[in-house]
C-alpha cells in the first residue's frame, strides 16, 4: 500500500491566486494601462480581477485622471492595454462609465477573450482550479497536517494517459466552500488540479490547451455540469510561476442535479479516463463526444425539460449514427430505429423500467425508451403532431429516462464496467450499483 503524503495547508493550496471563500474574487494583476478606443489612447491604471459572481469571468476596471476623457459606452472595439513587460492588448466590453468632476473617470469592463500573461513560454507543470466539483472519496488521500497538531485526510485523484498525468486534490476548506455554493447556487473552488508529462518533460500552454479542453468535457460528463478547469498557472521545475492563463470560464452554478458518478468510489475514474482520452483522440469520436456531452450537460442543468428532451434525442441519435457507421452497419431508418439498434448492439436494454412505465401509462402504448423519447420530442417540435400536449404531464419522467440512457450509452462506448449511480432510483450516497452489462465479477460483457 502506498504511504500517504503529508503536507501543510499552505502546501496543499499552493495556488498563487487563492479565492478563500465561495462566490469570491481575486486580483490577478494591477498597474499602468491605457484604454484604446475610437483611435484614442487614454493613460490610466487598471486591474485584472477574477470573480466568481455573477459567473466566473475576468473583470478589468480602468480609471484615468485625464480630464479630457470622453468615451462612449457603445464605442467600437475598446481595448485595455496593460503594461507588464511587453504590452498586452485585451478586448473588453465596457459595462458602465462613472465620470466625476473631482475624481478619476472609472470604467467597469469585462475581458472578452482568453489571454496569457508571463515571461516564460514553457512549464514543467500546470496547476489550475476546479470549481463546483463534488466532494469525493478515493483510494489515494493526502494527509493535511495543521500547526495545532490536527491532521485531516484530503482526497486525491490521480488520472493518467500515455502523454499526460493529471491530479485533482481536495482542499481542507472544500466542505465549507461546497456548503456555501449549494446554499447560494453559486460558485466555489473545490479542488486544485495539477498537470504534467509522465517523465517531467517541459511543455507550452499551447501543448496543454487541447488536453485542458478535453478535460473540461471529461469533468462535465462526470459531474453532470460544467466545473473547470479555470485559472491555469504554468510553473518551472522549481515550482515558480512562469505564466498564467485566464478566461471567462464556462462553469455551471451549483445546481441540484445528478450524474452517474459514484462519489464514494471516485477511483472508478482511473479506469475510465484512459479510454475517454483514446476516444477523444480518435477523429471518428472526438466531435460526437464533444456534442453529445454538451447536449447532455445542458439537458441535465436546464430548468426546461422540454428543451432537454430535444437535446437528448440529438445526443443519442448522434452517438447511434457514429457507432453504427463505425461498425459498418446501415444508418437508414428513423431516429427511433437508429437509437434502438445502436443500444441493442451495445447490449443496453432500452425497455422502460417498471416505475417509469406506470407513470407513462396515460400516454398510451410506448414500446421502449427510444419510442417515448422521440414521440415526446416530435410532440414538442411539430405543431401539427397528433401527440401534441399528450406528454406534458410526464416530460420530467421522459427526460430522466433520456439522461439515464445517454449516460449508459457513453459509458458502454467507453468500455466502462464499474459502479455507477442510477438516476432512476433514489440513491443514497454509497448505494451505487454495477452497470447493467457488467457480470458478477465486474468484467465488461462484449457488445
Amino acid at each position: 500500500m502506498t504511504a500517504l503524503c503529508r503536507v501543510t495547508p499552505d502546501q496543499l493550496s499552493d495556488f498563487p491566486f487563492d479565492i478563500p471563500y465561495a462566490n469570491g474574487s481575486v486580483t490577478l494583476w494591477e498597474g499602468r494601462a491605457d484604454l484604446a478606443q475610437n483611435g484614442l489612447e487614454i493613460p490610466g491604471t487598471s486591474k485584472l480581477i477574477y470573480t466568481l459572481v455573477p459567473h466566473p469571468r475576468v473583470e478589468c476596471p480602468f480609471q484615468s485622471n485625464d480630464a479630457s476623457v470622453f468615451v462612449s459606452i457603445d464605442a467600437d472595439d475598446p481595448h485595455v492595454v496593460i503594461h507588464d513587460g511587453s504590452p498586452l492588448s485585451l478586448p473588453v466590453h465596457i459595462r458602465s462609465i462613472n465620470v466625476g468632476s473631482h475624481c478619476p473617470t472609472r470604467f467597469e469592463a469585462v475581458v472578452r477573450q482568453p489571454f496569457c500573461l508571463g515571461l516564460s513560454e514553457e512549464a514543467h507543470s500546470i496547476i489550475f482550479q476546479v470549481l463546483n466539483f463534488w466532494e469525493f472519496l478515493a483510494t489515494s488521500d493526502v494527509i493535511c497536517a495543521f500547526a495545532d497538531g490536527r491532521e485531516e485526510r484530503v482526497p486525491c485523484l490521480r488520472l493518467g494517459s500515455d502523454r499526460w498525468q493529471v491530479e485533482m486534490t481536495g482542499l481542507p476548506q472544500s466542505k465549507d466552500h461546497i456548503r456555501e455554493a449549494k446554499a447560494t447556487e453559486g460558485f466555489a473552488v473545490t479542488h486544485i488540479g495539477t498537470l504534467k508529462r509522465p517523465h517531467g518533460e517541459r511543455f507550452t500552454f499551447q501543448d496543454a490547451h487541447a488536453f485542458l479542453d478535453m478535460f473540461h468535457y471529461f469533468l462535465g460528463f462526470v459531474r453532470g455540469l460544467w466545473c473547470g478547469p479555470t485559472l491555469v498557472v504554468g510553473r518551472d521545475k522549481h515550482g515558480e510561476m512562469g505564466w498564467w492563463h485566464a478566461s471567462n470560464a464556462v462553469v455551471s452554478p451549483w445546481l441540484p442535479c445528478r450524474s452517474w458518478l459514484p462519489t464514494t468510489h471516485a477511483e472508478v475514474l482511473v479506469d475510465l479516463f484512459p479510454s475517454f482520452v483514446r476516444h477523444w483522440c480518435d477523429p471518428v469520436w472526438e466531435e460526437p463526444l464533444r456534442h453529445a456531452i454538451y447536449w447532455h450537460v445542458l439537458a441535465n442543468t436546464l430548468p426546461n425539460v422540454d428543451a432537454g428532451i430535444i437535446l437528448l434525442q440529438n445526443a443519442l441519435e448522434l452517438l447511434a449514427w457514429t457507432y453504427l457507421g463505425s461498425k459498418g452497419q446501415k444508418r437508414r431508418g428513423t431516429a427511433k430505429d437508429k437509437i434502438r439498434r445502436s443500444l441493442a448492439a451495445l447490449g443496453i436494454d432500452a425497455g422502460i423500467p417498471d416505475e417509469p412505465a406506470k407513470l407513462l401509462g396515460q400516454c398510451g402504448k410506448l414500446e421502449d425508451i427510444p419510442d417515448a423519447l422521440t414521440k415526446a420530442r416530435n410532440a414538442i417540435v411539430h405543431p401539427d403532431n397528433r401527440n401534441r400536449g399528450k406528454f406534458d404531464g410526464v416530460l420530467p419522467v421522459i427526460s430522466k429516462l433520456g439522461l439515464w440512457c445517454t449516460e449508459l450509452a457513453m459509458l458502454k462506448l467507453l468500455a466502462y464496467s464499474g459502479l455507477y449511480s442510477n438516476r432512476l432510483k433514489s440513491c443514497w450516497r454509497g448505494d451505487e450499483q454495477s452497470v447493467p452489462w457488467a457480470d458478477k465479477h465486474g468484467a465488461n460483457k462484449k457488445a
